[in-house]
C-alpha cells in the first residue's frame, strides 16, 4: 500500500491519540447518532493515510482471516450487481448498505495501531449507560428524553435496536461482575436495571431472545454443561406448568396459533403471521437460484413478484427480517457461506483469549448469530455499525498475539 503522509515522531505520537480518540467517539455515537457515527467513521477510516510505516499493518491484517472473509462477502455482493434482476441505482444502494464489510478490515488496522480496545469498549457502554438512565427517566414520567414514552422507553434508537443492545449491554456487565471484583456490585446491579429494561420496559422481541440466549451462554461460562442442561429442564418444567395451569399463557398461544391459521385463511393478518410469511416465501425463493442468488438489490423485486404469482396474500417486504435468508436469497448458497464462516471464525478464534475477552467476545458472537435469525442485522445501519466495530474491536489481532495484546488493553 505505502500511500501515506510522512509525519514526524511527535505527529505520529500525536496522530494515535487522535485515532484513539476517534474509535472512542465512534464507540460512544453507535448508539446514539448515525448521522455522527457516519462522520466519525469517515474522519477514522482518512486518518489511515497518514500512518508512518502502513505497509507492515496492512502486512499484518494479510494474515487475519476474518478480515479476508468480510472482503470476500463484500466482493461476492459487488459481483452480484453484474446478474441483478434490479436496476443499476437499486443495486448500488443494497451495496452501500453492506459498506459496514468493508469498515471491519480497516477498523483493524486503527485498533492495531492505536491498541484501544478496552477504552473503545468503555465507551459503548458508556453511550448504553446513558441510554439505560435515559430510558428510566422516561419510564418514571421525568421528561421527554426519547423517541419513546412510559410504555415503551426507547431513547435514541427504535425499542427493537434498543432491546438488541441492551440486552449486550447487560451480558457485558455480567462478565465485568465475574473477573471485576472491585467493581462487582455496581456491575450487578446495573446489569439487573438493564435486564428489567429488556424484558420488562421496552417491547422489543429481539431483545427478549437474545438475552435468553446470552444469559445461557453465561449459565454455561459458570456451570458447564451440567449448569446449562438443569437451567434447560427448569425451564421447560416451569413452561409446561404454566401452559397447564396459567389461563393466560393458554390464551396467548391459542392467540398465536388463531392469528397465524387466519393468516392463511385470508381472513385477517398480524406481524407474528406476517414474519412467518416472509421467512417460508424467502425460502422458496432462495431455492429459485440456490447457487449464486438473484444478484444484489434484488430481494424486494422477487419477493414481490412471488407473492403474486404464488400466493393468496399481497403483503410485501424489503426484507425478509433475517440475515441468514436475505444473503441467501441476493448471492446464494456462495454468499451465505462466506456469512456462515466470518461467523465461525469470530467464535473460533476466541479460543486463545484472556477469560475476560473470550466470553466478552463469544456473547458479541452470540448476539449476530441470534439477532441474524429474526433481523436483517447487517441492513440496520446502528446494528451494522455495531457488527464492524465490535468485530473490529475483539479480532484486531492474530491468535498468536492476541493474548499479550489484550492483557494490556
Amino acid at each position: 500500500m505505502g500511500y501515506h503522509f510522512n509525519l514526524n515522531p511527535m505527529n505520529q505520537h500525536a496522530l494515535t491519540y487522535t485515532i484513539s480518540l476517534l474509535l472512542l467517539s465512534i464507540g460512544f455515537a453507535i448508539p446514539i447518532s448515525n448521522a455522527l457515527t457516519n462522520i466519525l467513521i469517515f474522519l477514522a477510516l482518512m486518518t489511515i493515510l497518514l500512518i508512518k510505516n502502513s505497509d507492515s499493518l496492512f502486512n499484518h491484517l494479510n494474515k487475519n482471516p476474518i478480515a479476508w472473509t468480510a472482503m470476500g462477502l463484500l466482493i461476492v455482493i459487488l459481483l452480484g450487481i453484474s446478474y441483478t434482476t434490479v436496476s443499476l441505482p437499486q443495486a448500488l444502494e443494497m451495496l452501500v448498505k453492506y459498506r459496514e464489510l468493508l469498515y471491519i478490515p480497516l477498523l483493524i488496522i486503527l485498533f492495531q495501531y492505536s491498541r484501544c480496545q478496552q477504552w473503545a469498549l468503555w465507551a459503548f457502554m458508556s453511550a448504553m449507560l446513558v441510554t439505560l438512565i435515559l430510558s428510566y427517566l422516561i419510564a418514571l414520567g421525568w421528561g421527554e428524553w426519547g423517541k419513546g414514552d412510559s410504555a415503551n422507553p426507547f431513547v435514541f434508537k427504535n425499542h427493537i435496536t434498543q432491546g438488541i443492545l441492551m440486552a449486550l449491554f447487560a451480558y457485558f456487565l455480567a462478565i465485568w461482575a465475574l473477573y471485576w471484583p472491585r467493581w462487582r456490585i455496581v456491575a450487578w446491579g446495573l446489569c439487573g436495571l438493564a435486564v428489567f429494561n429488556v424484558l420488562l420496559m421496552t417491547q422489543g422481541r429481539s431483545g427478549y431472545l437474545i438475552f435468553a440466549c446470552l444469559f445461557l451462554l453465561l449459565i454455561y461460562h459458570l456451570w458447564q454443561w451440567r449448569g446449562l442442561i438443569f437451567i434447560l429442564v427448569i425451564a421447560l418444567i416451569t413452561i409446561s406448568v404454566m401452559l397447564l395451569a396459567s389461563n393466560r399463557v393458554q390464551n396467548r398461544v391459542q392467540i398465536l396459533t388463531q392469528d397465524i391459521e387466519d393468516h392463511q385463511a385470508g381472513l385477517r393478518t398480524n406481524s407474528n403471521a406476517l414474519r412467518y410469511d416472509f421467512l417460508r416465501n424467502s425460502s422458496h425463493i432462495a431455492l429459485q437460484s440456490p447457487f449464486i442468488g438473484h444478484g444484489t438489490g434484488s430481494f424486494k423485486l422477487v419477493y414481490q413478484e412471488f407473492v403474486l404469482n404464488h400466493t393468496v396474500h399481497r403483503y410485501f417486504s424489503e426484507n425478509p427480517h433475517n440475515e441468514y435468508l436475505m444473503i441467501a436469497v441476493q448471492w446464494g448458497a456462495l454468499g451465505l457461506l462466506l456469512w456462515l464462516l466470518l461467523l465461525f471464525l469470530l467464535w473460533r478464534n476466541t479460543r486463545h483469549y484472556p477469560p475476560l475477552w473470550q466470553w466478552q467476545a463469544r456473547g458479541f458472537v452470540l448476539a449476530i448469530v441470534v439477532g441474524s435469525l429474526v433481523n436483517s442485522l447487517l441492513l440496520d445501519t446502528t446494528e451494522g455499525h455495531l457488527f464492524a466495530y465490535l468485530t473490529a474491536l475483539f479480532f484486531s489481532f492474530d491468535e498468536k498475539n492476541g493474548s499479550s495484546i489484550l492483557q494490556d488493553n
